[in-house]
């Protein structure tokens, strides 16, 4: 089945809480949202040479990675199931980052080393994000 365009569906009290519903739009904007980040770290890691397996750490950041349930995650597929038990959530780190940073000469020189080993990449120009993107648009 699927939800009507302009319909909303009212969860019950038990499951979320009171006066929370969810529309076919809530539905596409997280699936639209799980296949380019799970397509992300695809891509990511094939322009790295570097493996699922080989992953030792799944850093999960801002309130986003805090607040969200690794198992609902992985059954989405939002998160692959190889990188589920090795996910950590970090909190924020971006404000953290930048309270030391601005603190400190020695992180400030470290920061920018770490900047000059990046790469940037255009993820929505590679015909390989388009492809994993469609690949991961099923729940």
């Amino acid at each position: 089945g699927r939800l009507l365009k302009d319909s909303k569906y009212w969860l019950t009290k038990s499951d979320v809480g009171e006066g929370v519903y969810i529309s076919a739009s809530d539905i596409r904007k997280l699936q639209l949202a799980k296949a380019a980040i799970a397509a992300g770290v695809e891509v990511l890691l094939h322009f790295a040479s570097v493996k699922m397996s080989d992953v030792k750490t799944l850093a999960l950041a801002g309130g986003f990675g805090c607040h969200m349930d690794l198992q609902s995650a992985t059954r989405i597929g939002l998160i692959n199931k190889a990188l589920q038990s090795i996910a950590v959530s970090y909190g924020n780190t971006a404000g953290d980052g930048a309270q030391i940073a601005l603190r400190s000469e020695v992180a400030r020189l470290k920061l920018d080393s770490f900047q000059k080993k990046c790469e940037y990449i255009n993820l929505s120009a590679t015909t390989l994000f388009n492809e994993k993107f469609y690949d991961n648009m099923g729940f």
